[in-house]
């Protein structure tokens, strides 16, 4: 997060897929509130659980997530050997 100039205060860490309740949503925003920050950031992917229901009092950023290959030409070729 520093690349992106973010003085990150926390991190939790959810499952994938992860279901969230109220009452989670209420501690985020209280530690949050209690950390100083200026607001919670979030994946594209876990905004599409809570873009809807997001209506507490700290602010919530998306964070769009990337995955580049390193090396594409050894996947592909990793992929070729495992066809044949």
């Amino acid at each position: 997060m520093q690349e992106l100039g973010v003085d990150l205060k926390g991190f939790q860490a959810f499952p994938d897929h992860h279901a969230y309740s109220p009452e989670e949503l209420d501690r985020l925003t209280a530690a949050a509130r209690a950390l100083g920050a200026e607001g919670l950031v979030t994946t594209g992917k876990d905004w599409a659980r809570l873009g809807e229901r997001w209506d507490r009092s700290v602010l919530l950023w998306v964070l769009e997530v990337e995955a580049r290959l390193g090396e594409p030409g050894q996947v592909l070729e990793l992929l070729d050997r495992m066809a044949r």
